[in-house]
């Protein structure tokens, strides 16, 4: 049995990598706890019913297989979907933080797929963080694109990036010269940052207190 769970181990992070080539365990734990969790159980079941035998066994074996591969699926599409906060919550946790936020959904009015803008300055005006509620997640996700295909163009030898993008949600970072840049989408909800390489412990705690 051990064996057959290595290889079924194997074949989860096999299907990742092709699902996703920048999916990284460390980052999604959860994922792969669960799925481990899970086919430990299928494979006690398993031979729990070869144990018992029957004369229905080989219609039992591929009910248990498509069983599994449901729950396999569930694991990968749900566990790795994030919550995305309302503006209303930027701005509370942000204010919390010791950042002026302020309202910049005015300066958008040109393009009616953005609902709402807020920015958050830091308490030394060095920097801010950036809001945007679009109006649905096809927008937020082409926004993001667009943004992260900026980023890209900026990069320089020697520059540090992650990608990730997992049910529903995408993220992209980028340190390179002396900037640290971020986009990350939650639904129809983005999180943008250009800052100076010296913020980057900072606001990557407040991106961690967002869950973005």
């Amino acid at each position: 049995m051990r064996k057959f769970f290595l290889i079924k181990i194997s074949v989860l992070f096999i299907f990742l990598e092709i699902w996703n080539p920048n999916f990284d365990a460390v980052k999604y734990p959860f994922i792969c706890v669960t799925f481990c969790r899970n086919v430990v159980i299928f494979d006690y079941i398993y031979v729990i019913i070869n144990i018992i035998g029957g004369a229905n066994m080989k219609r039992v074996k591929q009910l248990l297989m498509g069983l599994m591969c449901f729950v396999v699926l569930f694991t990968l599409t749900g566990c790795g979907n994030k919550t995305a906060i309302t503006s209303d919550d930027f701005k509370s946790k942000m204010e919390s933080s010791g950042y002026t936020v302020q309202e910049a959904t005015n300066q958008m009015s040109d393009y009616d797929y953005i609902k709402q803008v807020y920015i958050a300055i830091s308490s030394d005006s060095t920097y801010q963080i950036e809001f945007y509620e679009l109006s649905d997640n096809d927008y937020a996700s082409s926004f993001f694109n667009n943004n992260k295909k900026t980023f890209e163009d900026s990069k320089s030898s020697g520059s540090t990036e992650t990608s990730v993008s997992v049910g529903n949600n995408e993220k992209y970072t980028l340190t390179t010269n002396g900037k640290f840049k971020v986009v990350s989408r939650i639904d129809n909800t983005v999180i943008y940052l250009n800052v100076d390489d010296n913020y980057k412990s900072s606001v990557k705690d407040v991106l961690k207190n967002l869950g973005y």
